[in-house]
């Protein structure tokens, strides 16, 4: 990749090192102290006066920093990798690690907003015995807690007094030789990091020197002459006031970057303690260095957006760059219309700067997008929900490394940056930030939410200090939010009036937040007082921790609002008979839903979300539960999805009332689901109604459709299901699919068929694909619902068909079915219990969970029998001889195919073994395939990305 920039050619002071990776870091400081003494180096303000500090000089620093580390090391032993925990000003801080460098140790800069557990677990990770501290009470505090976690493994950490700057710079005996820098290769570890520990403990990041050279050359990929310029970098994270050290990476960067191009640092005034960071001290000093370039966090920018002087100075600078979290994009209109050359920049400690450094000018498309820069070598992955959303990866190149590479794209060792972007419509080639995959909370119904705008917002507000959402796995989202004033939550008057106060802040997050993100004032949490925010190295709220700390709050929070009596002021009827009941449906869904559907209108049709949902069936429980009539322990969780209109539910009300408590599989199985109100001998129930082309839903192996009525929730579609009825013969595999056939043929005589297998049924739908497509009608999509029929190609698999009894294999595949069971998210611990009674063959089984284990022995008799076809018939069984023709009976299929895989699903506990992708590489043809993280067999059917999949089938 050819440069683009060319820097320092016109400078008389600076020298352009080599840039051929001949020479590392250190040996091109020595470079400078000799080709470029007098160029300034580092460059602040003392005394209303500018000073600097040349190479030369900086250099001495350097060597002065090396004898140091090397004499207090040498006394207390010896070691490779030496950490640093300080609270120092930039150069201080900076010499001791290019000093550690030349002394041929491995500095290890580790950040003070880290815990002491963390600390710990960075020193055991790495076997770091040596760690330099400030004098500061706070760093010997934290460093003394750490070395007691360490000496409780049975290891030793001395603690070292960290070189203050008058040691480093003022003439020393002894100090003042050269130390030349010690021999490297281009692949040893230079410096060591770490991550920020948002979401756990930090994570150890080994930076080689190619990294280093690499990161130093980043700028000869951009648009502007950094020689001459002065950079204010301003990484320290401002939080109350507190200053913290330049443990980031972007820290030990500015060396890299100065050096290569010639830039000047600009830096506070060497003090012990350091300067206290502010915004406005910042500012004060990026002026008063004569700063042209400014690195700051977008809360900065958001404070002197509102100084005009500010602006108009910031105006003066060639880039104002930030990074690090979203600014509000008023701010950024404003700053950007006021002519300030903001650049949005992105990159990462495992990876360097990522984005284009310092480009001549704003995109056109608007302030918010950033360019790549053209030396690394991204590769995008558009998400299965969202395809505008897109996972980032970088693999290794020639002219950037990542100091993590995790992952393997096109067979090139790749980093996974767990980030999200989207492309701009018209230049995809400029991205924006859309959030961190691992911050995305999935929800019980499989929707979404980023938490990071919704969060962005609720900063603004100045009664809150930190908000952090949480909902993993619950049907909504709530807030946890720390106040500016803390007070004790259990004072429910407060926790009101506050609520109140930043009502008007939540609702303009619930106007930008899709419906299932949407914030409720029941679930606003407020933190305690005796529980503080816990921050990661960046500052910002470390969410995992966070939510762990308040886990049992949270739960209690989703336990209240599961047995809230707020939607329950409607009171039961006298009489539970169908009209009564209708009545009383009809007002409890009108005070949740405002507006009242039909009697006869599905309810989600008319608008009704899942915490809607949820609290109708809490208002019909609770009405159960005063009425003394309905056992309301046998109501299962989800039947307002299974009778999702107003006379559905009313009718199911009064059965209650009248006796009948029937288990989940047998309620949704009886005459009140109008669909299956028609004549119960019919193959096909039409799920979804509807004039489109409709998706064929295949059933699972005991040949029931029950959960197919979750489908109703999300598609949009037309769908109908094919079912085992007491007229469907099973004699045969074949005989079963002809007659399913013949049924849809009845009804729509031709093609093009959308065909979907759920479970064990995928021999099924090839089947029946092949049957269409022989008799010359189009199968336009043929989709596999956490199955597939190559999971049969497996040896694993060909063995068990081929040795097995049938009651061996019948007994396999139920333990298969019972253990999806356990491992599924949706299915409770009564369900479970009558699934394996009824395996076990108990009379105390429900009749229905009897009647499924039946079919499903007498379908998986019929799989065996159609497996066994394949074998030739005067031929040695074996695997080879079975995968031929097997292969090349699905490679005659035309259809196109997806394969659906459910993480807690069949690919865990399929009878032949795993296969991660079950089996879709042995298609013999390029199939789709979709997984579902947090789904089990069953709960993948309630997901509504499958629906989407369905509909666009």
């Amino acid at each position: 990749m050819p440069f683009t920039t060319i820097h320092g050619l016109r400078s008389s002071s600076f020298a352009s090192p080599p840039l051929d990776s001949s020479l590392l870091l250190p040996e091109i400081f020595e470079f400078h102290a000799k080709h470029s003494p007098d160029h300034p180096l580092f460059v602040y303000s003392e005394d209303n006066a500018l000073k600097t500090l040349t190479w030369s000089q900086a250099v001495q620093c350097f060597h002065r920093a090396a004898h140091i580390g090397r004499a207090h090391i040498q006394t207390h032993g010896t070691a490779k990798v030496i950490a640093i925990l300080a609270v120092a000003d930039q150069i201080s801080f900076l010499s001791l690690v290019a000093g550690l460098m030349f002394a041929g140790y491995v500095p290890f800069t580790i950040s003070p907003r880290n815990s002491e557990a963390a600390v710990a677990h960075l020193l055991e990770s790495t076997h770091c015995r040596h760690i330099f501290v400030t004098s500061d009470p706070s760093m010997q505090k934290l460093a003394v807690a750490a070395r007691a976690r360490v000496a409780a493994e049975g290891r030793e950490l001395d603690i070292l007094p960290f070189p203050t700057f008058q040691e480093v710079f003022q003439p020393s005996k002894g100090l003042d030789s050269k130390f030349p820098a010690m021999p490297a290769a281009l692949e040893d570890t230079a410096v060591i990091m770490h991550s920020s520990g948002s979401t756990a403990f930090p994570k150890v990041v080994r930076v080689p020197h190619r990294g280093l050279l690499e990161a130093g050359l980043t700028p000869y990929y951009g648009e502007v002459d950094f020689c001459g310029q002065v950079m204010s970098v301003s990484i320290k994270y401002w939080v109350s006031g507190m200053s913290k050290p330049i443990f980031h990476m972007l820290g030990l960067v500015q060396l890299a970057y100065a050096a290569f191009t010639g830039m000047s640092i600009a830096a506070f005034s060497p003090a012990a303690p350091p300067v206290v960071l502010s915004p406005d001290k910042v500012f004060e000093e990026a002026i008063a260095t004569k700063s042209t370039l400014m690195v700051c966090p977008p809360s900065f920018l958001e404070i002197w957006a509102k100084d005009p002087t500010r602006v108009f100075a910031l105006k003066t600078f060639v880039s104002v760059i930030f990074g690090g979290g979203p600014l509000q994009p008023s701010v950024g209109d404003s700053l950007s219309r006021s002519g300030v050359r903001i650049v949005h920049s992105y990159g990462l400690t495992e990876a360097n700067w990522l984005s284009m450094l310092a480009p001549k000018s704003i995109p056109r498309e608007g302030w918010e997008y950033f360019r790549v820069s053209p030396h690394t070598d991204p590769v995008l992955f558009p998400l299965e929900d969202d395809p505008n959303v897109f996972r980032v990866y970088f693999k290794k190149c020639a002219t950037h490394t990542p100091a993590v590479l995790d992952s393997i794209i096109d067979g090139t060792p790749a980093l996974n940056t767990n980030d999200l972007v989207q492309c701009h419509p018209d230049n995809p080639k400029l991205w924006k930030i859309f959030g961190r995959q691992d911050d995305q909370i999935m929800h019980s119904n499989g929707e979404k939410t980023n938490p990071v705008p919704i969060e962005k917002i609720l900063h603004e507000d100045p009664e809150i200090v930190f908000a952090v959402m949480f909902g993993r796995g619950q049907f909504n989202a709530g807030v946890l939010v720390f106040p500016t004033e803390a007070f004790d939550p259990a004072d429910e008057e407060r926790v009101v009036e506050f609520r109140e106060k930043i009502w008007p802040t939540v609702e303009r997050t619930n106007k930008i937040a899709p419906t299932h993100s949407r914030i409720f004032k029941e679930m606003i949490l407020v933190a305690k007082p005796s529980m503080p925010v816990e921050l990661s190295a960046k500052g910002t709220p470390r969410r995992q921790a966070i939510i762990e700390a308040y886990s049992e709050e949270i739960s209690d929070l989703y336990s209240g609002v599961e047995g809230s009596q707020k939607h329950t002021r409607v009171p039961p009827p006298a009489v539970f008979n169908p009209a009564s009941c209708l009545e009383f449906v009809r007002k409890v869904v009108v005070e949740i839903m405002a507006d009242l559907p039909g009697d006869d209108d599905d309810l989600f049709r008319h608008g009704c979300d899942s915490l809607q949902a949820t609290w109708i069936r809490n208002s019909i429980v609770y009405a159960s539960m005063n009425s003394h009539q309905i056992d309301y322990n046998m109501i299962p969780k989800n039947f307002v999805y299974s009778y999702p209109t107003l006379r559905q539910l009313a009718e199911l009300l009064a059965k209650f009332a009248d006796g009948i408590t029937p288990t989940y599989e047998d309620f949704v199985s009886m005459d009140t689901l109008p669909v299956m109100a028609h004549n119960m001998a019919e193959s096909i129930v039409e799920i979804i109604g509807g004039t489109g082309n409709p998706i064929i839903v295949l059933p699972g192996g005991a040949g029931s459709i029950e959960r197919f009525f979750s489908l109703r929730r999300h598609c949009k579609g037309p769908v109908w299901a094919l079912r085992i009825t007491e007229s469907t013969p099973t004699e045969s595999l074949r005989a079963m699919v002809e007659y399913w056939k013949d049924a849809i043929v009845e009804k729509k005589p031709h093609g093009p068929y959308r065909l979907a297998a759920y479970s064990a049924s995928s021999l099924n739908a090839v089947l029946l694909a092949k049957m269409f497509e022989d008799a010359g009608e189009e199968v336009s999509r043929l989709v596999f619902i956490d199955h597939s029929p190559t999971l049969y190609m497996s040896e694993g698999s060909e063995a068990l068909v081929r040795e097995s009894t049938l009651a061996e294999y019948c007994k396999l595949g139920l333990t298969c079915r019972t253990n999806m069971f356990r491992k599924d998210p949706s299915i409770g611990i009564q369900a479970l219990s009558n699934c394996v009674a009824a395996v076990a063959e108990s009379p105390d089984a429900p009749a229905s969970n009897r009647q499924h284990v039946k079919i499903l022995r007498i379908v998986m008799k019929s799989f065996l029998g159609f497996l066994h076809e394949f074998y030739p018939a005067n031929d040695t069984r074996s695997y080879q001889t079975f995968i031929g023709p097997f292969s090349v009976w699905l490679a005659t299929i035309k259809a196109p195919v997806d394969i659906l895989v459910a993480e807690l699903g069949i690919v865990n506990f399929h009878p032949g073994g795993a296969l991660p992708d079950l089996g879709a590489s042995r298609w013999g043809k390029p199939v789709t395939v979709h997984y579902f993280t947090g789904e089990g067999h069953l709960s993948i059917l309630d997901n509504p990305r499958l629906a989407e999949i369905l509909d666009s089938a």
